[in-house]
């Protein structure tokens, strides 16, 4: 992945990420979340936030960036953290949010995640 991603790859080790992979979590679900964003006329971009420990001071953060819903979701699945932790109903969700805001890019409206 570094070879194909250096800057995602340099993100993550910046934010710990990598570092703290072996520290338990309970649910992930409950200590990941996601906002979705249109930059009209540009693109769509997609930030995770992960807690890893119980205060909400302890946020790293990932963030993807494309042109199409399927884009993005590519990237989220060559992810290995996230394919490998995300439930299918979050990813799901996800899905839905990337596609509305796909049809908010190429239809110049407002996007609101729900």
């Amino acid at each position: 992945m570094s070879e194909l991603y250096p800057e995602v790859s340099s993100k993550i080790i910046k934010q710990n990420i990598v570092n703290q992979i072996d520290q338990p979590m309970l649910n992930l679900d409950m200590n990941v979340y996601c906002k979705v964003y249109v930059i009209p006329d540009e693109c769509i971009k997609i930030k995770f936030y992960i807690r890893r420990l119980k205060n909400d001071y302890d946020l790293s953060y990932i963030v993807f960036v494309g042109n199409s819903a399927q884009q993005i979701s590519k990237l989220i699945g060559i992810h290995l953290f996230l394919h490998q932790n995300l439930s299918t109903s979050h990813a799901m969700y996800i899905g839905i949010e990337l596609t509305k805001a796909e049809i908010a890019l190429i239809t110049n409206q407002h996007y609101s995640q729900n």
